[in-house]
């Protein structure tokens, strides 16, 4: 057995014979052949669709002025006033919502019917002209801020149609009425990861009065190229959801089902085959499964309502196509201003119910 000093005389040898080895062969790891990588295949995801995607799994909550008058669409000429919630809690439907293993919210800032759930610039009928918080209310913001602190995203619905504008129809409700309603909600609340335009555009409304139908070019009237680039501009972290993307795109039902195959690449088209399509104008045909090589990278949203029309706070499970957790929601009207809400998961899921009552 080697003594301590030979052991110290040895250490040199062995570190000049280790320094051999690993310089011997220079020459392998200089000409060592590389492989480089394939290149990308087709439209490839944006890194905020990639974000989007990790996601998995947030809620949709429809909010407003039809919470109150029964109707899943309202017509416009609801008064602001029948707004008027006696025990919002936001932090009651956001908590709720992160224990139930959500990763975002996007709320229905402004339906159909015109009524903006933040005080606007754009028109009077708003919260600001409601008895909430005698004029001072802001849902908009109160829903951000609890998702802020219940650690969730935080996304804005803005619908293109307006039955209550006088404008509509005309390029002044684009460019003074629309455009600045979306600037003014993705300026003042935080960073978003979606923006939702819902397909729902023209019909019969109020129209400041006029009560008649309107119509407009679906695929012109609201300069959707422009639109969408003050969009990416001014969120560059959210993806767009429509019926034809470009970020996100209808999975073609409200049951939470998705098609199989359901491919992320998408080429929109008119429901004639032809080039003319936007949202609420393209083949619905397509909606489910996407389009195998596609033109662009737009990954379908499954949706599930989980209440009617008039029973309160509607929150609807939204998600990328691939299967997400099922959760189902119910929630039963008890009085004008509450409903009592609650949230389902399978039975061999922890926490498998969680009831709340909220505004």
């Amino acid at each position: 057995m080697p003594t301590p000093r030979q052991l110290i005389l040895l250490a040199p040898v062995f570190t000049l014979l280790l320094g051999a080895c690993a310089s011997s062969r220079p020459h392998l790891a200089q000409h060592a052949p590389v492989t480089p990588p394939p290149a990308p295949y087709g439209a490839l995801p944006s890194e905020a669709q990639m974000r989007w995607h990790g996601m998995e799994m947030y809620a949709f909550i429809h909010f407003t002025t039809n919470t109150f008058t029964d109707k899943e669409w309202g017509y416009g000429d609801e008064s602001p006033e029948v707004f008027n919630p006696t025990d919002f809690d936001a932090d009651q439907i956001v908590g709720t919502l992160a224990d139930a293993g959500f990763t975002g919210v996007i709320l229905t800032c402004k339906h159909h019917d015109g009524f903006c759930l933040w005080p606007t610039e754009t028109t009077d009928h708003d919260i600001a002209a409601s008895p909430y918080k005698d004029g001072e209310g802001d849902i908009v913001r109160e829903i951000a801020e609890a998702c802020e602190r219940h650690g969730l995203r935080f996304a804005p619905y803005v619908s293109p149609w307006d039955r209550n504008n006088a404008h509509y129809g005309t390029p002044a409700y684009v460019t003074d009425v629309f455009r600045p309603q979306i600037r003014e909600l993705l300026t003042n609340y935080g960073d978003v990861f979606e923006v939702w335009f819902d397909g729902a555009n023209g019909g019969d409304g109020y129209y400041g009065g006029a009560r008649e139908t309107r119509s407009i070019d679906r695929t012109t009237y609201y300069g959707w190229d422009t639109t969408w680039q003050m969009v990416d501009q001014l969120a560059p972290d959210a993806v767009i959801f429509s019926d034809v993307g470009p970020g996100c795109r209808w999975i073609g039902n409200e049951h939470g089902h998705a098609a199989d195959p359901s491919w992320a690449t998408y080429t929109p088209r008119g429901p004639d085959g032809s080039g003319r399509f936007g949202p609420g104008l393209c083949d619905y045909t397509e909606s489910p499964t996407g389009t195998r090589n596609g033109g662009s990278g737009s990954r379908a949203s499954a949706t599930s309502p989980s209440a009617p029309a008039g029973s309160g706070t509607k929150t609807r499970t939204t998600g990328s196509a691939r299967p997400p957790i099922s959760w189902t929601s119910t929630c039963t009207p008890s009085g004008a201003a509450r409903a009592s809400c609650s949230m389902s998961r399978p039975t061999d899921a922890a926490n498998s119910t969680r009831t709340t009552s909220r505004a």
